[in-house]
């Protein structure tokens, strides 16, 4: 392991003695502001801001003219396997919100299925929105 450390610190200097810097990963597809949309929904205009590892940063309801639930850094999970997108958000007193669905060509817009769970205090309300679809506004 000692032989290993010099070497690599050589190869180090030497790369950045050469100019070469450390490629930055793509930022994801998803990065942005998308708008939610549903066949049936229960909520108001709904937005999702992805950062550029696409993870969701915040979540807005517009629940009403003037009155807004705003929600930083939900706890998320976000899969992104070719098409395939998956998005499950967390947001306490909101409840759960699952959208699966595919992307197009090009990067703008995923149609898929959106479900909510509503948490009450005796018991969770799941609710199947049907169709829904995330458009990338920004």
């Amino acid at each position: 392991m000692k032989s290993v450390l010099p070497g690599m610190s050589l190869l180090l200097c030497l790369c950045a003695a050469a100019g070469c810097t450390p490629q930055q990963p793509e930022p994801s597809v998803l990065q942005g502001r998308w708008l939610l949309t549903a066949d049936e929904p229960i909520l108001g205009p709904t937005t999702l801001t992805f950062d550029a590892e696409g993870e969701v940063t915040r979540i807005v309801i517009q629940a009403a003219d003037g009155i807004q639930l705003i929600r930083n850094n939900p706890a998320s999970e976000t899969v992104l396997q070719g098409d395939q997108v998956e998005i499950y958000v967390n947001a306490p007193l909101l409840g759960t919100l699952a959208f699966e669905g595919t992307l197009n060509e090009q990067g703008t817009a995923i149609e898929g299925q959106l479900t909510m769970n509503v948490n009450l205090v005796v018991a969770t309300v799941v609710i199947d929105n049907g169709n829904a679809a995330l458009v990338k506004v920004q």
